[in-house]
């Protein structure tokens, strides 16, 4: 879904095959997936996944890239009425290097629709189809690798349900180019109050990701003078997180009460400066 440039040799992001012909549920080659996905997300919280071109072809990642220049050249006037009532899914500019573009519940037509007559008012079908076909890739995705946890840690009777419960938001984020005479922080450090997200770039690459144990950066070598692009797919849960009951015994005590995950959301929205991780929220 991406490369990256690894900056310190020590600390390198797993990268897991995602191919379908890989994938086959019940293979040695998916219970090995299964592990590394798990282990990876024990140890770094994140992994690189890469698919095939017959699973994501050229020409859809062209498409959808290629219909952001346009995207993000309409008025700032009109990007602000991408709203939504739930909250970290419309638009958003904290600065003059960053701002994204928000569409909920992308694998349904009607709100794809729905966004896109925000900028385009007798529409663009095109725009639309492109965008609902990679949501529903990139979803097809996040499903996959939430089965893989699930059935990894033995609770894999509760994943349906579980994908069930759960909000998907298709993010459309653009930075801008970087200034070699000056200094710009994007974002600062943080961690998503989102349940997963898949982050797709373009060819310029600016994410970076914290290790474990909190002192090294896991970087990119940026390029100046063009604009980094990416999609981020990212999941939210409408109903309440319990640990499954065989999870818990003397050696595994319970640590986290019920979580209602939107009311978690809605608080952290009067708290963007120092927000409240989930252990500190909800923990026992």
């Amino acid at each position: 879904m991406g490369s990256i440039t690894i900056t310190h040799t020590e600390a390198k992001i797993p990268v897991i095959d995602f191919s379908a012909q890989v994938l086959k549920p019940g293979t040695i080659s998916w219970l090995e997936a299964c592990k590394k996905v798990c282990d990876a997300l024990e140890d770094y919280g994140c992994f690189v996944a890469t698919v095939s071109d017959a699973d994501y072809s050229l020409e859809l990642h062209n498409t959808i890239f290629g219909s952001l220049d346009d995207l993000f050249a309409f008025p700032k006037e009109m990007k602000l009425r991408n709203t939504y009532e739930k909250p970290f899914r419309g638009y958003h500019s904290p600065n003059s290097v960053h701002e994204g573009l928000g569409i909920d519940d992308p694998t349904n037509p009607e709100a794809t629709h729905k966004f896109t007559k925000l900028f385009w008012p007798h529409g663009n079908e095109h725009f639309c189809e492109t965008a609902n076909s990679y949501a529903k890739l990139v979803t097809g995705i996040d499903e996959t690798v939430t089965r893989m946890i699930f059935e990894h840690y033995g609770v894999d009777k509760y994943c349906e349900s579980h994908i069930g419960s759960t909000d998907y938001v298709l993010r459309l984020h653009k930075y801008n180019a970087a200034d070699k005479e000056k200094t710009h922080k994007a974002l600062p450090e943080h961690t998503d109050l989102n349940l997963t997200t898949i982050i797709h770039q373009n060819h310029v690459n600016g994410l970076e990701v914290k290790t474990k144990n909190g002192d090294q950066w896991i970087g990119v070598t940026m390029r100046e003078n063009e604009a980094r692009y990416s999609l981020l797919l990212s999941t939210f849960h409408n109903g309440i997180i319990t640990v499954p009951e065989e999870l818990i015994d003397d050696e595994h005590p319970l640590k986290y009460k019920a979580l209602n995950h939107l009311e978690y959301l809605q608080s952290q929205l009067a708290q963007a400066t120092s927000r409240v991780c989930v252990k500190n929220f909800c923990g026992i």
